[in-house]
């Protein structure tokens, strides 16, 4: 049942309702559970076992670490509930990948042996709700919160519908404390709600969906296209997975605000990022601070020396591309981002002198410009790695760059792309320079804000593509 469906917006509109209606805050949690797990039924049923098995492991785990706070006994229980709960990501996401690894060393020394690769059907957001509940009991196993001894509040954490496909990566400090209070019906949750899903219903299927048109046209043959086609559509595979998984995030957000929750922001305006380390800090926001606090850190974060550093920066990035996928791609899309980040480390005192030399203020529009211009474009390289079937296809497309010809165009498909392109482009420009001015949906004034939704919503029926398909982020 996927967002942007009509399914979905019935089933949407039925819970809230329905949840309103019911007085007590323990009925209303277990309609919030039992919608849920209908809600992660509906993609398979089977599944549905898995997501339970990681929630009851890590609540148990997390009383059994508490209950032994001064025994050695802690630390093999956390591990014991990590093991576990890995288990079936493991199984279900990384199996066959490593199947193909040990194919192709066997096939790389001439041995006559073909490593049979299963056909394995991967849960809907099993890295999210994995994570999502090894950051909780790492966080008890820490005595950073106490464990939660409600199994409805848990299983409600792990498993809320909003978050439960594609997240936001809950933490349980944040969350946990929400779904022990009665939320009571209010204007301005269920308005501030619909306004964020109505904005990543236009991410998504006006600037997203539009984009993947082209993306899937030029990427799914690039052999067959110039370099001019291959640029254009690795600039909009670039405004695609953002738009895809930020109207996501948003629309997630904005569901759990109708019901009274918060959920963390996942985006904060990536592509004006001034370096690559900015980007992750505005990027996936759950996701990088997930790292952030359960790998990096615990490796030795940035204490550790200049060459620790690099080192704790690419394992971290490279376990990052795992996640994202099981695939070489995906580990050299990693390694790629790991590796820009050490090199603007280590290049940052030669960068100051370039610019000084050339008369460039670091405080100045023009040092800014051209650092996120660079920035972009070392992104957008990067998303052509992650979009790429294969490794080959990375030579391919990155050598035919160079070859310019006349592109492929999709004149109604570029079209109406370049509509919502425009349209998102004004509106982050104004939220990240001028916060506090040209207020449009926003506006105090009802008349603006009633013919600014109206026009967002005609320009996503008429230019937005309403049968699209699955959010690139559930693969995950």
């Amino acid at each position: 049942m996927l967002f942007n469906s009509v399914e979905y917006i019935l089933f949407f509109t039925c819970v809230v309702v329905i949840y309103y209606i019911i007085p007590s805050n323990r009925f209303r949690k277990i309609f919030l559970l039992l919608a849920s797990c209908y809600y992660y039924a509906c993609w398979n049923v089977a599944f549905l076992s898995i997501l339970l098995l990681v929630a009851l492991t890590t609540f148990v785990s997390a009383i059994l670490i508490e209950r032994n706070a001064f025994n050695s006994k802690r630390k093999g229980i956390l591990i014991t509930s990590i093991i576990i709960v890995l288990t079936p990501l493991i199984c279900f996401k990384y199996l066959n990948f490593v199947l193909r690894v040990v194919n192709d060393l066997i096939q790389a020394s001439n041995a006559s042996i073909n490593v049979r690769f299963l056909d394995i059907l991967q849960p809907v957001g099993i890295s999210f709700f994995t994570f999502i509940a090894i950051g909780y009991v790492i966080d008890v196993y820490k005595k950073q919160l106490p464990a939660e001894k409600n199994l409805l509040d848990y299983f409600l954490f792990v498993g809320f519908f909003p978050q439960i496909s594609a997240g936001p990566i809950a933490r349980a400090s944040q969350l946990l404390p929400q779904f022990k209070k009665t939320h009571r019906l209010q204007y301005e949750n269920v308005s501030g709600g619909v306004k964020m899903m109505l904005w990543g219903f236009f991410m998504k299927l006006v600037v997203g969906d539009r984009a993947g048109i082209y993306v899937d046209t030029v990427f799914g043959n690039w052999e067959m296209h110039n370099g001019t086609s291959l640029i254009i559509a690795t600039f909009l595979y670039t405004m695609q997975i953002y738009c895809d998984f930020a109207g996501y995030s948003l629309i997630a957000i904005g569901c759990a605000r109708v019901l009274g929750f918060k959920l963390m922001d996942n985006f904060n305006r990536p592509y004006f990022a001034t370096s690559v380390t900015e980007f992750w800090r505005r990027w996936h926001i759950s996701l990088s601070t997930w790292f952030r606090d359960y790998l990096y850190i615990p490796l030795g974060g940035s204490r550790t020396g200049k060459w620790r550093t690099y080192r704790n920066l690419f394992i971290t990035f490279l376990v990052s591309g795992l996640w994202h996928g099981a695939a070489y791609t995906f580990v050299i899309w990693g390694a790629y981002h790991g590796l820009l980040q050490i090199l603007e480390k280590a290049s940052k005192n030669l960068k100051i002198r370039t610019f000084s030399f050339l008369r460039i203020s670091e405080n100045g529009r023009t040092y800014k410009g051209i650092n996120m211009l660079l920035t972009f474009a070392l992104v957008s390289y990067g998303w052509m790695i992650f979009r790429a079937p294969d490794i080959h296809a990375v030579v391919g497309i990155t050598t035919a760059y160079l070859d310019f010809g006349v592109p492929y165009i999709h004149p109604t498909t570029l079209l109406f792309f370049a509509i919502g392109f425009v349209i998102l482009l004004i509106k982050d420009f104004r939220n990240e320079f001028y916060p506090n001015r040209y207020f449009l949906m926003d506006s105090r004034h009802k008349f603006v804000r009633i013919l600014s939704y109206s026009a967002l919503v005609s320009v996503i029926m008429v230019a937005g593509v309403l049968n699209g398909g699955q959010f690139i982020y559930f693969q995950f």
